[in-house]
């Protein structure tokens, strides 16, 4: 099973996404609303891959994603935004949201399995 962490804030889109992600049997999706939520899950038991949104209410995505490297370096990061060009350091690749929730499963796969793909 391929632990995915979902940082998102948003309710319907954390259940959208969680539910899509749950179409996929060799997923184990779980959620959390918060970057320091997010921060205390990993640092109990650290996911295969993070699907990180950028504009958490508490912190700033991009310092969870630099503390998260830091907890566990070999977490995938994958950031989930709106955004149109975000800054990609520290991520493995980019979700855009809106997102297809019948092909969310199968970009997380990919980019979890890209070849060359560096946590």
């Amino acid at each position: 099973m391929i632990d995915v962490l979902v940082v998102e804030d948003d309710a319907n889109l954390r259940r959208l996404a969680l539910f899509a992600l749950r179409l996929d049997p060799g997923l184990a999706p779980r959620v959390c609303e918060t970057g320091a939520e997010a921060l205390a899950a990993i640092a109990t038991k650290a996911p295969d891959l993070v699907l990180l949104d950028l504009g958490l209410p508490d912190l700033d995505g991009h310092v969870v994603a630099a503390r998260i490297a830091e907890l566990a370096p070999d977490v995938a990061i994958v950031f989930f935004t709106g955004e149109e060009h975000p800054r990609t350091d520290g991520a493995r690749g980019v979700i855009r949201k809106p997102f297809d929730p019948m092909t969310l499963a199968g970009e997380v796969r990919r980019l979890l399995t890209a070849p060359g793909a560096a946590p």
